[in-house]
């Protein structure tokens, strides 16, 4: 019975009690758990070495269903005791791969094979080259063969890299060693090498040098037989033209590479070599970020589109940059921030090239076309004219046009496709929802400000399978706009997908921008609500002054959403990565610790950070007696009357309750949060009709009022959040600006409150959830 003995020797200086672990999805190597992972010893050095062993090789091949087994692992660095506290792990590209094959075990004389390993550490910040960013556009690899993540190799790569390397005969006084180099920043057109003092690595000769297999993730191998009395080998690697390997392009940078048959078993046959290549300048790139919106031209539709983008991206090309940044173009609908995305997955039609969509629709007439164009023309040359961006004409033109053209033909043209067929079937788990919502939703809310009372139910419905399937069916009423929508949705994907593709043709890497929350009144939230927390907001707290910021996003419901292995999440990442090699994570930071606000809270100064650890009830004891006072708004008729000078009487007696003879008040029930007393100042709510009735004197002289009411309300030192436990207390983020904190007597109690929750609680919760 054959048994494996993998030596394993790395070079890492570790702190204090740190040690490091290797570790991998076999039991041997601790079935992917650190806690069980074998552990490294010191020899001194820097120098790391364990011994991991494997009692039947050729079971473990029989269990693989293969001719030939890889044992996968990466070194991984603890520290603290349990061994959990704190790991540190190799990039996470890396991952070691021993091939275990029956040639391998065949070349063993003894029941023991011993295999050394002697690797490198690749640090974290090394794997930015293997993402799709350098991959697929900077160094153009994308062809390149790809491996999971724990580097199961090809067929191809197998059968390359076999422990034989495909000779005849048997040399015993030799050794066979396996050299791995990543390589991460390669031109399509360059090769890796590995050139060395034996006459097997070529002697130093560049055109005897030994080409290595590209394995995907920037790794590249080969398999050399060297005799023993070669032994120390003297090696480097080497980067030259694929067609001409004499043709250097450089070599590594530093002193030669050496390896050595190990003391400890001098008769060892097999080595395997991990290493990194050295380069001898750090690269460098720059980018541009810019809105799709802005990128006007003499042949542009009054906005940026995506024919602009890609003769933006020649002119990028031309000034040496590599990296394209937009801003999010999802579909907002009337709204022009980007930031307010009907659907993650739609593409806005305000960014499709009108002219590329008529050159592309199939089967019109001449004629037709001709009237087309002539139209186009003219609109264009009317919205061009425009200093300004004029978002709402331009939106609506946009729409018209594309209206027409599927209406002329065009669009059944293009959707009886094959190719669209498989496109819509490849996005069905989001686009009959939001090509249905988008429908209900503009019958909701007519140009004519009317309701219209069944789509108003079909979305307070939800978005179940059966209904959409059914209201998204050849039979439905909407079936002809849902279509509509696909014919729209099918066009601006294949026109990103096109600047895209041609993008990383010419090395330059597209970056979108990843929002991070959704619109409350949209598609993803109509088909998942489950997935959201709607009765709060994100935002961010008061920094440096009394202001804060309250995005009206609803908070992600992160339990829910783990139920399904953040499945929305991943088809999110998933669709952006059609079209961009990078993202930008909008707020980050609130994906891991949220400003959560509640949401009739406007202001977004009566948030807390969720999750966090609250200020429990026992240790306010001592200003408990004053619970009233530092929960709610603190306020005096001095303070009304310094706020609204004449007009105080009216406001006391439309908004407040007065005790103790009219010197304290107190918010009247009904009008107690900031959407309470919006609504009653028509400021927000559905009577739209009657704000606009009002003088453009009274709607301002309403928010100046409603302005001031928000602070009063915002007037006080803690919250008592009963969502978040019966004794559970935060303070205020801008709770010393407040005039409760000024006139409070123990300020120093309260300094003490505020800071143990914003830095020494606050941190403790980063710390736990990094």
């Amino acid at each position: 019975m054959p048994r494996l003995e993998l030596h394993l020797q790395i070079n890492y200086v570790t702190r204090g009690d740190a040690y490091l672990v290797a570790v991998g999805p076999h039991p041997a190597l601790g079935d992917g758990d650190v806690r069980r992972a074998p552990r490294l010893q010191p020899i001194g050095e820097g120098n790391w070495h364990g011994v991991v062993s494997f009692d039947d090789v050729r079971e473990l091949m029989r269990e693989h269903r293969s001719a030939s087994r890889s044992i996968e692992y990466k070194y991984v660095v603890v520290s603290g005791s349990g061994g959990t506290e704190n790991q540190r792990w190799e990039a996470s590209q890396t991952v070691r791969s021993v091939l275990v094959d029956d040639t391998l075990l065949r070349r063993a004389n003894e029941d023991t094979l011993h295999l050394y390993c002697f690797d490198s550490w690749r640090a974290a910040q090394s794997s930015v080259f293997a993402t799709a960013a350098f991959v697929d556009s900077i160094f153009g690899n994308a062809k390149m063969p790809k491996t999971t993540s724990w580097l199961r190799l090809d067929d191809l790569a197998l059968e390359r890299l076999r422990w034989d390397g495909g000779e005849t005969g048997s040399q015993a006084d030799a050794v066979r060693i396996r050299f791995v180099a990543y390589v991460p920043r390669l031109d399509p057109n360059h090769r890796v090498y590995v050139s060395g003092a034996p006459a097997e690595l070529g002697a130093w000769r560049p055109e005897d040098q030994v080409p290595m297999v590209p394995l995907g993730s920037c790794l590249f191998a080969c398999n050399v037989l060297i005799p023993r009395a070669a032994f120390p080998v003297e090696y480097r690697y080497t980067i030259a033209d694929a067609r001409e390997p004499s043709t250097l392009v450089c070599r590594e940078s530093g002193s030669n590479r050496w390896v050595r048959i190990p003391g400890p078993c001098p008769a060892a046959r097999f080595l395997l070599v991990d290493d990194a290549f050295r380069y001898a300048t750090v690269w460098k790139g720059a980018g541009v970020a810019v809105p799709l919106l802005s990128l006007r031209s003499q042949t542009s539709f009054g906005v940026g589109d995506f024919s602009d983008l890609k003769r933006f991206i020649d002119w990028v090309g031309a000034a040496r940059l590599k990296l394209v940044q937009l801003l999010p173009i999802h579909d907002t609908g009337e709204e022009p921030s980007p930031y307010s995305a009907l659907s993650v997955y739609a593409i806005h039609p305000i960014y499709s090239s009108l002219q590329w969509l008529l050159d592309a629709a199939p089967s019109m007439d001449t004629a037709l076309r001709a009237a087309l164009q002539k139209n186009l023309d003219r609109e264009a040359s009317e919205l061009n004219a425009n200093p300004d961006v004029a978002y709402a004409p331009v939106l609506e033109a946009k729409e018209r046009f594309i209206r027409e053209v599927y209406e002329r033909g065009g669009g059944s043209a293009m959707l009886d496709t094959p190719e669209f067929d498989q496109w819509r079937k490849e996005n069905a788990f989001w686009l009959p929802v939001y090509a249905l919502y988008k429908v209900l939703r503009a019958e909701r809310a007519p140009a004519d400000g009317a309701v219209r009372i069944p789509s108003e139910q079909w979305l307070e419905r939800g978005a179940d399978a059966a209904s959409v399937a059914s209201l998204t069916s050849p039979s439905s009423p909407y079936y002809d706009r849902v279509r509509l929508i696909y014919f729209t949705q099918y066009n601006l994907h294949l026109q990103l997908k096109s600047v895209s593709d041609y993008a990383k043709t010419h090395g330059i890497v597209l970056k979108g921008d990843l929002p991070i929350g959704v619109t409350r009144d949209s598609a993803d939230t109509w088909q998942h609500p489950n997935y959201f927390r709607m009765d709060r907001s994100i935002g961010a707290p008061a920094s440096g002054s009394p202001s804060a910021q309250n995005w009206d996003f609803p908070i992600y419901c992160w339990e829910e959403m783990a139920k399904d292995g953040y499945k929305w999440w991943c088809q999110r990442m998933q669709h952006m990565s059609q079209y961009f090699q990078a993202f930008r994570i909008d707020h980050v930071l609130g994906l891991f610790r949220a400003w959560s606000i509640p949401r009739h809270n406007y202001s977004g100064l009566l948030g807390r950070f969720e999750p966090s650890e609250p200020i429990h009830r026992h240790e306010l004891q001592a200003v408990l007696s004053e619970y009233y006072r530092l929960c709610t708004p603190h306020l005096r008729r001095w303070l009304i009357d310094e706020r609204f000078g004449a007009e105080s009487q009216r406001i006391v007696d439309t908004f407040f309750d007065t005790h103790e003879g009219g010197h304290v008040l107190t918010f009247k029930k009904h009008l107690a949060t900031d959407d309470a007393i919006a609504r009653h100042l028509l400021i927000a709510g559905e009577d739209r009709r009657g704000w606009l009735a009002l003088s453009p004197a009274e709607q301002e002289s309403r928010k100046r009022t409603f302005r001031a009411l928000q602070l009063l309300i915002a007037n006080k030192c803690l919250i008592h959040d009963d969502g978040a436990g019966p004794d559970a207390f935060f303070p205020t983020c801008h709770m010393k600006s407040t005039p409760s904190y000024q006139r409070f007597a123990n300020k120093e109690l309260l300094d003490h409150v505020w800071e143990q929750y914003y830095y020494r609680r606050t941190e403790l919760e980063s710390e736990r959830y990094a």
